[in-house]
């Protein structure tokens, strides 16, 4: 993995995380749900030139850039999960180039999950095997402990005899530093991090076998085909709700 793919990736990755934090924590769930989606999806295609190389690439894409709109003006939980669902697809046929056989889909949507939990601690390991490999003084860390405990302990006594140095703490927002040391926003960090960086970084490997058959054939009823098919007709509902919506707002009937 080259350094400017990496830097790009992590920059990408703190701007992500960081709008959801603004669009998503404690904040009811709106628009801003279709809009976030439309900015990831844009981040994914333009960093994977190859993502929109087949023709059933360019129908998920344009599945999932309808679903947008129904997250704008309603978001739902089975739309989150269908438009998740496209994004992962889109990924899998960037490796695929085709799918054979919906049980192949399967387990690379599980190989995606699996993978993608850890792909940011692999990715942690290799930069910090990479930085020891370098020649050079490494940076102790811990010899700083004491003399910023110190230069904090002294800050607090010039506050207690000096007025200006009072007053210019006193102007400091402890309510945002109290927040931002807040567990559940640190945990919503993580989690989105690790979903992000899943997206921009996905290194699962497509499955090449499968179990011993069963009299089960699945692919028959469960190919590329319905699995594209499904997600039109899934859009469409979308499409005719969202057109219902519009018809009875410019009715000018009242909502009871």
């Amino acid at each position: 993995m080259s350094k400017s793919s990496i830097a790009v990736k992590v920059g990408l990755g703190v701007l992500l995380v960081a709008i959801a934090d603004g669009f998503f924590y404690k904040q009811p769930v709106g628009w801003t749900a279709g809009l976030y989606a439309g900015l990831l999806l844009a981040v994914l295609i333009g960093l994977n030139k190859h993502l929109l190389q087949s023709t059933a690439s360019k129908l998920i894409a344009f599945s999932s850039t309808t679903l947008i709109g129904s997250l704008i003006e309603a978001p739902h939980s089975l739309t989150v999960g269908l438009f998740s669902l496209g994004i992962i697809t889109l990924l899998i046929l960037q490796k695929r180039k085709r799918l054979s056989c919906a049980l192949f889909w399967l387990k690379d949507v599980s190989g995606f999950f699996t993978q993608g939990a850890n792909q940011w601690h692999k990715d942690i390991h290799k930069i910090s095997r990479a930085r020891k490999r370098k020649a050079g003084h490494k940076i102790q860390f811990s010899y700083a402990v004491i003399p910023v405990c110190l230069t904090l302990a002294f800050g607090f006594l010039f506050a207690q005899a000096n007025p200006i140095i009072a007053q210019v703490l006193d102007g400091i927002d402890w309510d945002l530093l109290l927040r931002l040391l807040s567990v559940w926003l640190w945990m919503f960090w993580f989690v989105t991090a690790v979903i992000i960086w899943a997206l921009l970084r996905p290194r699962f490997m497509p499955s090449n076998t499968l179990a011993a058959s069963t009299s089960l054939d699945l692919d028959r009823w469960f190919n590329q085909q319905t699995i594209v098919l499904s997600l039109l007709l899934f859009n469409g509902i979308f499409a005719l709700q969202n057109g219902l919506d519009i018809v009875f707002l410019w009715s000018g009937e009242t909502i009871t």
